[in-house]
């Protein structure tokens, strides 16, 4: 079971991904926007963070690039979400750090599957 901070501006999203993964037996925990996950990131611990590229402020390629600056934060995995599926945007996403991008709509065996990669293997 991993711990998953999950950040969108869209609350239907936050809530969609947020039960696909305690689905999948995972605590999740949500956020709608960079801010407030940075403000989460520094309370506790969280094994991933899934967060939204397109969203109001922060966009979540700059906060995957801020995250990536901090030594503390270096290793946490991250997964972007996107509505835009143009493959430069799962480029720009790796290229700021980002373990892996995902397309919306998501799918719970596609969110689950990437969850799974991310981790790697268990001990």
């Amino acid at each position: 079971m991993a711990k998953i901070l999950v950040v969108d501006d869209s609350a239907a999203i936050r809530d969609m991904v947020r039960l696909m993964l305690i689905d999948g037996g995972h605590e999740a925990v949500v956020a709608e926007s960079a801010v407030m996950a940075f403000a989460a990131i520094k309370r506790a611990s969280f094994d991933i963070l899934i967060i939204d590229q397109n969203m109001p402020g922060l966009t979540g390629i700059e906060a995957t690039k801020l995250l990536r600056t901090y030594p503390r934060y270096r290793l946490m995995k991250i997964i972007i979400l996107s509505a835009d599926s143009r493959v430069e945007h799962g480029d720009d996403s790796m290229v700021a750090g980002a373990d892996a991008y995902l397309d919306k709509p998501l799918t719970s065996a596609k969110l689950l599957t990437s969850v799974k990669l991310v981790l790697g293997p268990a001990d």
